[in-house]
């Protein structure tokens, strides 16, 4: 599997037995934050992620192994880059 890092390593997308866990940092105020890519057809609110603190979104996938480009949607108009 191919994905793109984090600078930050706490925020990288980690392997776990339950798929590939995505963690986002949104801006204080974001009120939903999804996961588009290539695993989803590029779908804006496919994988939604759950809000963990006031800022901090996560979500697990059991995504193929393979290479995956991937962005979060915030508040479903803003695509941004990890």
């Amino acid at each position: 599997m191919h994905l793109q890092f984090a600078a930050d390593p706490a925020l990288q997308p980690s392997a776990t037995r339950d798929g590939v866990r995505f963690i986002y940092d949104a801006a204080p105020g974001a009120r939903s934050v999804a996961l588009a890519g290539t695993f989803n057809s590029w779908v804006g609110d496919a994988c939604m992620m759950e809000r963990v603190t006031p800022t901090r979104w996560q979500v697990t996938l059991p995504i193929a192994a393979g290479r995956h480009l991937y962005k979060f949607v915030v508040d479903g108009t803003e695509w941004l880059r990890d």
